[in-house]
């Protein structure tokens, strides 16, 4: 169980550390993303955009590190509803809208598989939040050579994971060419 945890954890972190990454790269594309979306009022949206990857950095760096994971996990989950919403209303109004999730990284036309992809990430969410006292901190890590030494084979997995998915779509998004007519 608490494997099974530590992995959530990372991955889930490793997720949000690559989106907001990606978004601080263009944070006024990604403000222009959000006010597309047309639920928010154009100032309010200009600024949830911009603060946003700031909230998700902080959620990343603690899911990862296990300080509060609960709390960011719960953060994490209150984003992912906020983003379930904001693409279910977007359907419900048949708004063609991409979805820059991760920012310059990977765009996709926002519908069920965007929902799909969240709602799972909310369930390894929710997850976290119920198992959180069995996951081991930072602390503990340090405390114990072997847990540490395990952890940090762990985070290097997962960051590498993410590492490589990011080159991988951006590799895919560079080297997309416009179909012939």
């Amino acid at each position: 169980m608490i494997v099974a945890l530590l992995l959530a954890r990372l991955l889930l972190g490793a997720i949000f550390l690559m989106s907001a990454v990606s978004k601080l790269a263009a944070p006024s594309q990604f403000a222009n993303d959000v006010q597309q979306y047309r639920i928010l009022p154009r100032p309010l949206a200009a600024a949830f955009g911009y603060a946003l990857p700031y909230v998700e950095l902080a959620a990343a760096a603690l899911l990862l590190t296990g300080f509060y994971a609960s709390w960011a996990a719960a953060c994490a989950a209150v984003m992912l509803a906020m983003f379930m919403l904001a693409v279910g209303v977007a359907m419900a109004r048949k708004i063609n809208l991409t979805c820059s999730c991760f920012g310059l990284l990977y765009r996709e036309r926002v519908g069920w598989t965007t929902q799909l992809r969240d709602g799972v990430l909310l369930a390894l969410a929710l997850f976290i939040i119920i198992a959180a006292n069995e996951a081991p901190t930072l602390t503990d890590m340090l405390s114990d050579p072997w847990r540490l030494t395990h952890s940090l084979g762990i985070a290097a997995t997962a960051l590498a994971l993410a590492a490589g998915c990011a080159v991988v779509f951006l590799s895919l998004r560079l080297t997309r060419r416009p179909h012939a007519r």
